[in-house]
C-alpha cells in the first residue's frame, strides 16, 4: 500500500474519534438534568401563577359583593325607617300595623342574611390576603431558581457546545482531505452503523461487531492493509498488519 492509504486511514480513524466525541458531548447535553429540572420549575410557577390570578379574581369578586351587599344595607334601613315612620302615624289601624310589623320582620331577615353574608366574605377576604404573599414569595423563589438553572445549564451546555464546535471544525478538516468516494462511503456508514463507521482488525476479530473472522479471511483483510472492510459488520475497517505470504 502507498503512504497515502495509510495517511487515509490516520485520517479515517481520527474522524471517527471526533465523530464519537461529537455524539457523546451532544447526548450528554441532551440529557443534562437542568434542562428537565427548568420545565420542572416553569411547570411550577404556571401553577402558582394560576392560583395568583384565581385568588385575585375571588377577591375582586369578593369586594364588589361586599359593595352590592352594602348597598343593599343601605336600602334596608332606608326602608325600615320608612315602615318604621308609617307604623308611628296616628290614626293606624291594626290590619296596617300587621302588615308594617310583616315587613319589617322581612326586612331584619334580610339584614340578618347581609350580615352573615358579609362576615363570610370579609373572612375569605382575610384567608386570601394570608395566602397571597405566601404564594408570591413561592413564585420569587421560583423565578430565582429557574434563572439559577438557566445560569448553569449555559454554563455547563456552553462548555459543551464550544467543544462540538471545536470538534465539528476539526473534522470538517480532516474530512477536507479525503478523496470524495472515501468521505462518501465513510459518511453513509456513520449513517447506516449507528455513528461508528471504522472499525478494527483485532486478533482475527472486528473491534465493533465482535465477529470471530476465519485466517482464510483475515489473510486475505491483510493483502488489502492497511484498509480493508469488515465482512461480518460492512465497516471499514483498519488492518493490524499487513500480509507477510
Amino acid at each position: 500500500m502507498t503512504q497515502t492509504s495509510v495517511e487515509t486511514v490516520q485520517i479515517l480513524v481520527a474522524l471517527q474519534r471526533l465523530d464519537s466525541t461529537i455524539q457523546a458531548l451532544e447526548k450528554n447535553l441532551e440529557s443534562l438534568p437542568q434542562k428537565q429540572k427548568i420545565l420542572d420549575v416553569r411547570h411550577r410557577r404556571e401553577e402558582v401563577s394560576k392560583s395568583m390570578r384565581k385568588m385575585t379574581g375571588m377577591r375582586t369578586d369578593a369586594h364588589t359583593s361586599l359593595s352590592d351587599l352594602a348597598a343593599e344595607e343601605g336600602q334596608l334601613v332606608a326602608k325600615q325607617r320608612s315602615v318604621q315612620q308609617a307604623m308611628s302615624l296616628p290614626g293606624v289601624n291594626f290590619r296596617k300595623s300587621q302588615e308594617c310589623a310583616a315587613e319589617l320582620e322581612l326586612i331584619g331577615q334580610r339584614m340578618e342574611e347581609i350580615s352573615q353574608q358579609r362576615d363570610k366574605l370579609e373572612t375569605q377576604i382575610l384567608q386570601i390576603d394570608d395566602l397571597f404573599p405566601q404564594a408570591a414569595s413561592s413564585l420569587e423563589k421560583l423565578d430565582a431558581q429557574e434563572r439559577e438553572l438557566i445560569g448553569s445549564y449555559k454554563s455547563q451546555g456552553g462548555r459543551m457546545i464550544e467543544e462540538i464546535n471545536r470538534a465539528t471544525a476539526q473534522k470538517r478538516q480532516l474530512a477536507s482531505r479525503l478523496d470524495g468516494p472515501t468521505l462518501s462511503k465513510y459518511d453513509k456508514l456513520i449513517k447506516a452503523k449507528g455513528g461508528v463507521a471504522v472499525c478494527l482488525l483485532e486478533q482475527g476479530t472486528c473491534s465493533v461487531c465482535r465477529s470471530r473472522i476465519d485466517p482464510t479471511r483475515v489473510l486475505r483483510l491483510r493483502s488489502e492493509y492497511p484498509l480493508a472492510v469488515c465482512p461480518s459488520c460492512g465497516r471499514l475497517m483498519v488492518v493490524d498488519q499487513p500480509y507477510r505470504g
